[in-house]
């Protein structure tokens, strides 16, 4: 990455890239909510069922917490 003060505003910083940094984005891996989305398209509709009961079950034990604590 490099920088580059091209405004009369010397405020304004204008950053790119350079190869190595476009390199390394093109190789990093995508990012964990991609891979769960990714990952939950390749199950039955029963277990995404499941996973989904499983979830609200959860976050209603989590808010109730949070009730309790105030």
């Amino acid at each position: 990455m490099y920088r580059l003060r091209d405004s009369p505003d010397r405020r304004v910083i204008t950053i790119q890239l350079t190869e190595a940094g476009r390199e390394l984005t093109q190789h990093a891996p995508p990012p964990l909510q991609q891979k769960i989305v990714e990952g939950l398209k390749k199950l039955p509709e029963e277990e995404i069922k499941q996973i989904i009961l499983s979830l609200s079950k959860l976050t209603q034990m989590l808010d109730v917490q949070d009730l309790e604590v105030e």
